[in-house]
């Protein structure tokens, strides 16, 4: 017998059948009692089968006070158990108020009449879950689901949900928007699931449960794990789910699904892995086949019978690994819900949605400073006469509903003439700070954190002082990067014409960049510095780690701990003879290539054609030590060389790489390949 997870408690809600019957949604108790199932196996999960541990609210169970009243019961089980870990999984209609952008929760009991004032508002939701002291809390929100996608055919389905939307022409599905996600996980050890983004729909595998639920099953049983490990932890299932669903959706739909997953905090295991047993040596794919057979028998089984369960009283004696059998669970009494005239809800206040987030950036620049008559400093794209560096900080704002990988800029055929903070990444304002200065605020930046660690941006070519700022403040947040960013900006022309410029410019910077990592390494009371290069600006950085003596450095000094060459516009050959000094001054080198990237093609046209390291194909660099990722697969954007900050399958890959040190055999979407007897890793997204 397995030891229980008596630590460990869940809140399960499926809204199913609705009192307003157009917004019933049968599928989204089918999931939560599929979940169900699986924590209380003592084989699996191994939670505790009680009402002490865990509760399920289906069909008329799932009311908005009995939602509150659940989530007040966790924060009443937690309070006394202090090593508590907390699963709230939320499957059902959310909609967004079109006239205020106010989203909701639509539960069991919600009145068509008065949508807005009877369903569960975000704001509501979030406030209670404030309530509940956890350390370690996971939300997950499957709340995209389309009306009719319980049916056979597709055509249906969206007909049905067209009539839907039709009738409520105020309100929008939609996944919640980063600004609610960032309500949610507010307080220490919050980590936020949703199934999908923005407009996506949350998609069903079959006529039992949906896509999302099917994958997380998996990952519960092991599919993100490795042979030794007996827990699954909250990385386990973001690893998987965030493959497996987005290729499920394209399989059977022809649609985008993609999960997000948002926290601020570390890992943490959320369920026991094969009842503590952990996996066989050879891993998932032993299992695999017994884990699909168990998946679908406790779909066949809710098929049946599951749609009537509603409590966990009812829902007992119902485990994934249970041979399917005869048992008959009769069909509770309907209960029809009525509403007197007049009658309300006491709402609490609406509560504004989080306003932006602002993002500091340090920099250091052998730039020009421009001579103005304005209060804001503005450097060129031509050098320092002084050929020194001038430092500062930049603080950029990032809107609350902004997608990772990109930079949202005004764009003219959305007729935006100008920035909107609401809308835009906008540089708010630029400091100019003596290096004395400079290095007392960095040490007090640094000193402040658990981990006083760096993340160093070095640009690439056609980039201005403002495109660096914004970019290192995206990459930033993408990361959930919780150290201290600083752009480093050397005198790129930006304008494309001016190449041969740019290439002068990056070897004049050399020095300068060398006398800079050396200050980060020995002046700021950093623990470690990770730097990424993109593009032409790989050449200062790899001349700078060959030539840096780490050795003569004080004992106290810090580490490089990652160094990611991202598109490097450098002659291959040169690369791989500075690669040749590398060796052990930084835990981890990844290199990111692409045959698909112009600007690298145009490079290497302009110089003769000789291979850049940014290439891929037959040409491309594999060096021991470096870990090379082929990443020609992803979509790239505008002249395709800004991959690894545009694509969101790239920065996650750099998030889990630079978050977790994962090495790419232990990362989603890479696969091992070989050329020339060589190994590297090819990206499928």
């Amino acid at each position: 017998m397995a030891e229980l997870l008596n630590h460990s408690y869940a809140l399960l809600i499926g809204v199913g059948e609705s009192a307003y019957k157009p917004l019933s949604l049968p599928v989204t108790v089918k999931d939560t009692q599929a979940i169900y199932a699986a924590l209380i196996d003592p084989e699996l999960c191994a939670y505790p089968n009680d009402k002490e541990h865990i509760r399920v609210l289906n069909n008329a169970e799932a009311t908005r006070n009995a939602i509150l009243d659940g989530l007040k019961w966790l924060k009443d089980k937690v309070e006394v158990d202090k090593n508590a870990t907390v699963l709230v999984y939320y499957s059902g209609h959310g909609w967004v108020d079109k006239t205020n952008d106010h989203y909701y929760l639509l539960q069991h009991d919600v009145k068509p009449t008065k949508l807005a004032a009877s369903a569960l508002s975000a704001e509501a939701f979030t406030d209670a879950l404030r309530q509940i002291p956890a350390e370690r809390l996971l939300v997950v929100i499957d709340s995209c689901h389309a009306a009719g996608m319980a049916t056979s055919k597709d055509e249906e389905a969206a007909r049905v949900d067209a009539e839907l939307l039709e009738e409520f022409e105020d309100f929008k599905r939609i996944a919640p928007s980063k600004g609610i996600i960032d309500a949610l996980k507010q307080g220490k050890g919050r980590v936020v699931f949703t199934s999908s983004e923005y407009e996506q729909k949350s998609w069903i595998k079959d006529t039992s449960i949906s896509i999302y639920t099917y994958h997380f099953l998996e990952a519960l049983q092991g599919a993100a794990n490795k042979p030794g490990e007996t827990k699954v932890k909250v990385s386990n299932l973001m690893n998987y789910l965030s493959k497996a669903v987005p290729e499920s959706a394209r399989q059977l739909h022809s649609a985008e699904q993609t999960p997000h997953f948002d926290f601020d905090t570390g890992d943490f295991a959320i369920a026991l892995l094969q009842g503590g047993n952990g996996l066989p040596d050879k891993g998932w794919d032993e299992v695999k086949p017994e884990a699909i057979q168990k998946i679908n028998k406790i779909a066949d089984v809710i098929n049946q019978y599951g749609k009537y369960i509603t409590n966990i009283n009812e829902a007992n004696n119902l485990h994934i690994g249970d041979v399917i059998n005869n048992q008959q669970y009769d069909k509770p009494s309907n209960v029809q819900v009525t509403y007197d005239k007049g009658w309300d809800l006491n709402l609490p206040p609406q509560v504004k949605e989080p306003s932006n987030i602002e993002i500091p950036v340090y920099f250091a620049t052998d730039r020009k400073r421009e001579d103005n008559n304005l209060t804001q400093v503005i450097y060129e794209g031509s050098r320092n006469p002084k050929e020194e560096l001038e430092f500062g900080l930049a603080k950029v704002s990032i809107p609350a509903d902004h997608r990772m990988g990109y930079i949202e800029r005004p764009k003219w055929w959305k007729l935006e003439f100008s920035e909107d903070i609401n809308k835009h990444i906008v540089l708010l304002n630029i400091e100019s700070w003596t290096q004395e200065y400079f290095q007392t605020k960095l040490r007090e930046s640094l000193f402040q954190l658990e981990e006083p660690e760096i993340l160093l941006f070095i640009h690439g070519y056609n980039t201005s002082f403002k495109d660096a700022i914004l970019r290192t403040a995206q990459i930033t947040h993408d990361l959930k990067f919780l150290g201290t960013a600083i752009c480093y900006s050397w005198p790129s022309a930006a304008r494309l014409e001016m190449y041969p410029s740019d290439e002068n410019n990056i070897e004049w910077t050399i020095p300068h960049l060398k006398e800079f990592v050396r200050f980060l390494l020995t002046m700021v009371g950093a623990k470690s510095v990770n730097a990424i290069a993109h593009s032409m600006g790989n050449r200062a950085l790899a001349r700078v780690i060959k030539e840096t003596d780490l050795s003569a450095l004080s004992d106290n000094s810090a580490s490089l701990r990652h160094i990611i060459f991202a598109a490097p516009d450098i002659d291959a050959d040169v690369f791989k003879q500075f690669a040749k000094d590398f060796y052990e001054k930084a835990n981890f080198f990844t290199l990111y290539a692409s045959s698909n990237d112009k600007a690298l093609s145009a490079s290497k046209k302009f110089h003769g054609g000789l291979p850049r390291a940014g290439d891929s194909g037959q040409e491309i660099v594999i060096v021991d030590g470096i870990d090379t990722i082929d990443a020609s697969l992803v979509d790239t954007s505008l002249i395709g060389h800004s991959y690894f900050g545009d694509n969101r399958s790239v920065i996650s890959d750099i998030f889990y790489l630079i978050k977790n040190n994962l090495l790419p055999g232990e990362r989603v979407g890479l696969v091992a390949k070989k050329i020339r007897d060589l190994r590297y890793w090819l990206f499928q997204p």
